[in-house]
């Protein structure tokens, strides 16, 4: 087990930022959604549905990479994550962009858009995830 490198032994990769950079954006856009005057019910409900989200990304992405969707889907995944990754740093990383999101919600939308161009580089230009993080 690493502290940092490829997602197959590694509690941090270089998708840990976007998942910060995810929770971010789903906690500014919970965050419109749950408008309320009770600042405490809704800070419990973004944290719960963030948490949520973030669980059932991670359920996905093993069904990814584990081969449920072809091959060509598996191979881009490259390997299965590592479980502490997966069920632990992944969801409360999250979780904290969430966090970050309720007390900075204008970070929300260039959360977004900085996530989405970073999946869209991985996703049309570099033959796998684990590209950058070998550059690296």
């Amino acid at each position: 087990m690493l502290l940092w490198g490829i997602k197959d032994i590694s509690l941090f990769d270089i998708w840990t930022f976007i998942h910060l950079l995810s929770g971010i954006a789903i906690g500014a856009a919970l965050l419109w959604l749950t408008k309320t005057d009770n600042k405490k019910i809704q800070t419990k409900k973004i944290i719960i549905s963030t948490l949520l989200i973030a669980f059932l990304w991670e359920i996905l992405e093993y069904s990814f990479e584990i081969g449920i969707f072809g091959s060509t889907i598996s191979n881009w995944f490259y390997a299965v994550e590592f479980l502490p990754n997966r069920l632990i740093i992944d969801p409360l990383t999250v979780l904290f962009g969430g966090i970050i999101a309720i007390k900075k919600p204008k970070l929300g939308i260039p959360s977004a858009v900085l996530a989405m161009i970073f999946l869209l580089i991985h996703i049309f230009i570099f033959p796998n995830v684990v590209y950058l993080q070998r550059l690296i």
